[in-house]
């Protein structure tokens, strides 16, 4: 994108700007037969005969370059629209592709109505709870570590939830799934690659009711990880060290879910100190940290489509 000229930039952004002329509705600028890319600025619209869009301020220049990166996030959600086979999942990026659009015309940056957190405590959270009860717990021997809380962190993160169509639990709320996975597309899964969309992580936005959908198969995708891909005996040793603690993390969380007194899910939750503990509650929270520490490659933020 840095790379392009004025001219380019301009021919790509145009198209998709409104005129800014009160009263006109034209809402589409039209090259002219003998205007060129080179000659845009100050260029008037096929249609209405009007300059849609000029470079007489500084700030101009800046909103021209974010609207260069929506219009590529339009025609990456276009793309995506017509590639995608389900039908709830084609109609939620149509919505996101007519938002940034509207934003673009309007020049504004996209957002949505409803904002994260969509629940307290939220995934984060109920880990972080985790990790200090049984450090404490067992300060000597802790079979919850920070690094695997991280790992499982990265992992939910970075893992794309099943189509509400393809659910197979008969007893499931379908309606609050359904809610989940498009609040799940428009802040968690889109904005990993249509970057003027606002990011958060799924463990940031979601809590108990994200968990209890997906940590069935959270488990599942987890156990399949560390068998797969051990070259030597040793490493297959280590990996499954790791599933054991592991497992024990994902139902602690999960048994937990109805009770609504458990410390897991007690978004105050400070775990009393004891004599013989090592590590404080605050060492522990300092040294708890969301951001990742294993690449999941196909689920990064600037993947390609």
């Amino acid at each position: 994108m840095e790379s392009l000229t004025i001219g380019q930039k301009l021919s790509k952004y145009l198209p998709y700007s409104k005129c800014g002329n009160e009263g006109c509705k034209c809402s589409a600028w039209k090259l002219t037969d003998d205007e060129t890319n080179e000659n845009l600025n100050k260029a008037v619209c096929k249609n209405c005969h009007h300059i849609h869009y000029s470079l007489s301020d500084p700030s101009d220049i800046a909103w021209l370059n974010s609207a260069i990166q929506m219009v590529d996030d339009v025609e990456r959600m276009y793309i995506l629209c017509t590639k995608e086979e389900d039908y709830e999942t084609r109609n939620i990026y149509f919505c996101i592709l007519k938002r940034i659009r509207k934003a673009l015309m309007n020049k504004m940056q996209p957002a949505f109505d409803d904002k994260p957190p969509f629940e307290r405590p939220d995934v984060n959270t109920a880990v972080r709870n985790a990790l200090l009860f049984c450090a404490l717990s067992n300060p000597q021997n802790p079979e919850i570590t920070i690094e695997l809380c991280k790992l499982f962190l990265s992992y939910v993160n970075s893992y794309k939830i099943t189509y509400p169509s393809q659910r197979i639990y008969k007893h499931e709320n379908k309606t609050g799934y359904k809610l989940i996975y498009m609040r799940w597309i428009c802040h968690c899964y889109a904005p990993r690659f249509c970057l003027t969309l606002p990011y958060t992580e799924a463990t940031c936005a979601f809590g108990k009711n994200l968990l209890l959908a997906i940590l069935p198969e959270i488990k599942k995708k987890l156990i399949e990880f560390f068998e797969q891909d051990s070259i030597t005996p040793s490493v297959l040793d280590a990996k499954l060290h790791l599933i054991q603690p592991l497992t024990r993390l994902c139902n602690l969380l999960e048994d937990n879910i109805d009770n609504h007194t458990a410390s897991v899910w007690d978004p105050y939750f400070r775990p009393p100190l004891h004599p013989g503990n090592v590590i404080t509650p605050n060492e522990l929270l300092q040294s708890i940290s969301i951001d990742h520490v294993v690449n999941f490659s196909s689920q990064q933020r600037n993947l390609t489509i």
